[in-house]
């Protein structure tokens, strides 16, 4: 588990985060969320609702992002470790992965049935999208590739969804680079294919902080 002070040494110890950037943003992975109505505006209702499925620390902090125009997002950060980086960069931005895919896939299509998949450390995320509507937006603690597979093809059952016309989109930052899910379902799923939200660059940048997110770093 990393702390402020560890999170501090790795900001001075790695040469790549230690430039001076146009634009940073802090992408949080595996931060408890929620999606609510966009109509619901209070800090208050936002509060009351994030805590009827989570639990807020001394040290959480609720912030705010938007999906679409009828669903927002509430999702807690760690107050102490978004403070170093607030303090080693001036600019930064911050958003959820989940928005940010969310994003990534409406430039993709909403139409036909498609599953979007991420797998990283412990946490599986999972987006669905059928017919222009957003499904499902959850995250599932897997330790493993069995894991990965039970909960992928459960979410394919509760839904109703059908192998044949349903493409599996694994979802990848650019560091990733494990085709072994892809063919764990190749059986399964009529198609499966790998997918690159971010690209990296000589000018765009994605940095892992160890605190299960990454800085999207552009010069």
């Amino acid at each position: 588990m990393v702390d402020a002070d560890m999170l501090s040494k790795i900001l001075a110890d790695n040469a790549a985060l230690n430039q001076i950037f146009g634009s940073v943003q802090l992408i949080y992975g595996g931060s408890p969320f929620v999606t609510i109505p966009s109509q619901i505006l209070t800090n208050s209702d936002r509060r009351q609702l994030f805590q009827l499925s989570y639990k807020i620390g001394h040290d959480t902090q609720l912030e705010e992002g938007n999906m679409t125009t009828d669903v927002s997002l509430t999702y807690a950060i760690p107050l102490s470790l978004t403070s170093v980086l607030k303090t080693k960069y001036p600019n930064l931005k911050k958003s959820h992965e989940i928005a940010c895919a969310y994003k990534w896939i409406e430039t993709m299509g909403l139409e036909k049935t498609k599953m979007y998949a991420h797998f990283q450390g412990e946490l599986l995320l999972i987006l669905v999208t059928r017919n222009g509507k957003f499904l499902l937006a959850n995250y599932f603690d897997a330790k493993n590739n069995d894991d990965v597979f039970y909960f992928v093809m459960s979410v394919v059952e509760q839904l109703s969804l059908d192998p044949e016309v349903t493409t599996l989109h694994w979802l990848q930052t650019g560091e990733e680079t494990d085709n072994s899910l892809v063919s764990l379902f190749e059986n399964y799923i009529n198609k499966v294919q790998q997918d690159l939200i971010f690209e990296t660059s000589d000018a765009f940048n994605i940095h892992s902080v160890g605190i299960s997110s990454v800085l999207a770093c552009e010069s």
